[in-house]
Protein backbone atom coordinates (compact mmCIF):
# COMPACT_ATOMS: atom_id res chain seq x y z
CA UNK A 1 0.00 0.00 0.00
CA UNK A 2 1.57 3.31 -1.00
CA UNK A 3 2.23 6.34 1.19
CA UNK A 4 0.75 9.17 -0.86
CA UNK A 5 -2.41 9.99 -2.71
CA UNK A 6 -3.82 9.97 -6.21
CA UNK A 7 -1.52 11.74 -8.66
CA UNK A 8 0.89 13.08 -6.03
CA UNK A 9 3.55 10.42 -6.23
CA UNK A 10 3.97 7.73 -3.65
CA UNK A 11 6.36 5.69 -1.56
CA UNK A 12 5.36 2.04 -1.24
CA UNK A 13 5.63 -0.11 1.85
CA UNK A 14 5.67 -3.87 1.69
CA UNK A 15 3.84 -6.32 3.93
CA UNK A 16 6.89 -6.69 6.19
CA UNK A 17 7.02 -2.98 7.04
CA UNK A 18 9.80 -1.91 4.67
CA UNK A 19 9.89 1.12 2.38
CA UNK A 20 10.73 -0.16 -1.09
CA UNK A 21 8.92 1.41 -4.07
CA UNK A 22 9.33 5.06 -4.99
CA UNK A 23 7.16 6.89 -7.53
CA UNK A 24 8.04 10.48 -6.71
CA UNK A 25 8.71 11.69 -10.24
CA UNK A 26 5.95 11.53 -12.87
CA UNK A 27 6.23 8.44 -15.04
CA UNK A 28 9.20 6.95 -13.17
CA UNK A 29 8.87 4.27 -10.52
CA UNK A 30 11.96 2.99 -8.75
CA UNK A 31 11.56 -0.47 -7.27
CA UNK A 32 14.13 -1.28 -4.62
CA UNK A 33 14.68 -5.02 -4.22
CA UNK A 34 15.66 -4.63 -0.57
CA UNK A 35 14.41 -1.87 1.65
CA UNK A 36 16.05 1.45 2.40
CA UNK A 37 17.72 0.64 5.70
CA UNK A 38 17.48 4.17 7.08
CA UNK A 39 13.70 4.40 6.49
CA UNK A 40 12.42 2.66 9.61
CA UNK A 41 10.39 2.81 12.79
CA UNK A 42 12.32 2.03 15.99
CA UNK A 43 10.58 1.46 19.35
CA UNK A 44 12.35 2.11 22.64
CA UNK A 45 11.71 2.89 26.28
CA UNK A 46 12.02 6.57 27.19
CA UNK A 47 14.51 6.22 30.06
CA UNK A 48 16.39 3.03 29.44
CA UNK A 49 16.77 0.71 26.52
CA UNK A 50 14.97 -2.51 27.37
CA UNK A 51 13.91 -3.38 23.82
CA UNK A 52 15.08 -1.76 20.64
CA UNK A 53 14.69 -3.29 17.20
CA UNK A 54 13.93 -1.94 13.77
CA UNK A 55 10.27 -2.64 12.95
CA UNK A 56 10.85 -4.39 9.65
CA UNK A 57 10.76 -8.15 9.17
CA UNK A 58 12.33 -8.17 5.72
CA UNK A 59 14.92 -10.95 5.69
CA UNK A 60 17.12 -9.19 3.12
CA UNK A 61 17.76 -6.32 5.55
CA UNK A 62 20.92 -6.87 7.50
CA UNK A 63 23.15 -4.54 9.41
CA UNK A 64 26.00 -5.40 7.04
CA UNK A 65 29.12 -3.32 7.03
CA UNK A 66 29.43 0.42 7.06
CA UNK A 67 25.99 1.91 7.49
CA UNK A 68 23.68 1.53 10.46
CA UNK A 69 25.71 -1.33 11.94
CA UNK A 70 24.44 -0.63 15.46
CA UNK A 71 20.78 -1.05 14.42
CA UNK A 72 19.11 -4.38 15.20
CA UNK A 73 17.26 -5.63 12.10
CA UNK A 74 16.22 -8.97 13.61
CA UNK A 75 12.49 -8.41 14.17
CA UNK A 76 10.89 -11.89 13.82
CA UNK A 77 8.55 -12.18 10.79
CA UNK A 78 6.16 -14.46 12.68
CA UNK A 79 5.45 -11.62 15.15
CA UNK A 80 4.17 -9.24 12.46
CA UNK A 81 0.66 -9.03 11.02
CA UNK A 82 -0.12 -6.86 7.99
CA UNK A 83 -3.47 -5.67 6.70
CA UNK A 84 -3.82 -3.26 3.83
CA UNK A 85 -6.74 -1.78 1.95
CA UNK A 86 -5.92 1.48 0.19
CA UNK A 87 -5.90 4.18 1.47
CA UNK A 88 -5.20 2.46 4.83
CA UNK A 89 -2.57 0.00 5.99
CA UNK A 90 -2.07 -1.59 9.43
CA UNK A 91 1.02 -3.37 10.69
CA UNK A 92 0.86 -5.08 14.08
CA UNK A 93 4.12 -5.89 15.85
CA UNK A 94 3.87 -8.36 18.74
CA UNK A 95 6.63 -8.19 21.36
CA UNK A 96 5.96 -11.27 23.53
CA UNK A 97 8.89 -10.60 25.90
CA UNK A 98 6.87 -7.69 27.29
CA UNK A 99 3.35 -8.86 26.36
CA UNK A 100 3.12 -5.74 24.22
CA UNK A 101 1.56 -5.02 20.80
CA UNK A 102 2.39 -2.01 18.68
CA UNK A 103 0.17 -1.05 15.73
CA UNK A 104 1.33 1.41 13.08
CA UNK A 105 -1.56 2.57 10.91
CA UNK A 106 -0.78 4.41 7.70
CA UNK A 107 -3.46 6.64 6.17
CA UNK A 108 -3.25 8.39 2.81
CA UNK A 109 -5.92 11.11 2.66
CA UNK A 110 -8.17 10.19 -0.25
CA UNK A 111 -11.33 12.25 0.10
CA UNK A 112 -14.32 11.30 -2.12
CA UNK A 113 -15.26 14.03 -4.63
CA UNK A 114 -12.47 16.28 -3.35
CA UNK A 115 -9.58 15.98 -5.75
CA UNK A 116 -7.73 19.11 -4.63
CA UNK A 117 -7.00 17.94 -1.08
CA UNK A 118 -6.73 14.32 -2.24
CA UNK A 119 -3.73 15.31 -4.36
CA UNK A 120 -1.64 16.41 -1.38
CA UNK A 121 1.55 14.30 -1.12
CA UNK A 122 1.06 13.32 2.52
CA UNK A 123 0.66 10.24 4.67
CA UNK A 124 -0.36 10.06 8.30
CA UNK A 125 1.11 7.44 10.62
CA UNK A 126 -0.98 6.64 13.71
CA UNK A 127 0.76 4.58 16.37
CA UNK A 128 -1.20 2.63 18.99
CA UNK A 129 0.44 0.71 21.81
CA UNK A 130 -1.33 -2.04 23.74
CA UNK A 131 0.29 -3.11 27.00
CA UNK A 132 -1.17 -6.51 27.94
CA UNK A 133 1.16 -7.02 30.90
CA UNK A 134 0.68 -6.04 34.54
CA UNK A 135 3.85 -3.89 34.45
CA UNK A 136 3.61 -0.23 33.44
CA UNK A 137 5.58 0.42 30.28
CA UNK A 138 6.43 3.68 28.59
CA UNK A 139 7.46 3.49 24.98
CA UNK A 140 8.52 5.78 22.18
CA UNK A 141 8.75 5.14 18.45
CA UNK A 142 11.33 6.97 16.37
CA UNK A 143 10.85 7.33 12.62
CA UNK A 144 13.85 7.91 10.38
CA UNK A 145 13.70 8.60 6.68
CA UNK A 146 16.63 9.05 4.34
CA UNK A 147 16.53 11.62 1.55
CA UNK A 148 15.95 10.00 -1.83
CA UNK A 149 15.11 6.44 -2.74
CA UNK A 150 18.19 4.60 -1.55
CA UNK A 151 19.48 4.08 -5.10
CA UNK A 152 23.13 4.93 -5.79
CA UNK A 153 22.29 7.98 -7.89
CA UNK A 154 20.67 9.56 -4.83
CA UNK A 155 23.73 9.12 -2.61
CA UNK A 156 25.34 12.39 -3.64
CA UNK A 157 22.02 14.22 -3.40
CA UNK A 158 21.56 13.36 0.27
CA UNK A 159 24.76 15.12 1.33
CA UNK A 160 24.19 18.38 3.18
CA UNK A 161 26.06 21.22 1.47
CA UNK A 162 26.39 24.93 2.00
CA UNK A 163 27.78 27.62 -0.25
CA UNK A 164 28.77 31.18 0.50
CA UNK A 165 27.22 33.75 -1.79
CA UNK A 166 27.05 37.51 -1.70
CA UNK A 167 24.06 39.76 -2.15
CA UNK A 168 24.32 42.97 -4.20
CA UNK A 169 24.77 45.04 -1.04
CA UNK A 170 27.93 43.11 -0.08
CA UNK A 171 26.25 41.12 2.70
CA UNK A 172 27.46 37.51 2.55
CA UNK A 173 25.40 34.52 3.56
CA UNK A 174 26.74 31.07 4.19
Amino acid sequence: VPCGTIGSGSIGRDFRGGFCKFGLRPGITEQKIGVVKANQFNPNNLWETVYQKVLCARSSVSSGRGELTSWDFSFPPDKLIYRGLYPRFWTYYSIPEFNFILCIQQVSPVIPNNYEESLLPVTLFIIDAENQSSVDLQAAVAFTFRNGTGCKKWCSESVCKSDVFEENDGFSLG
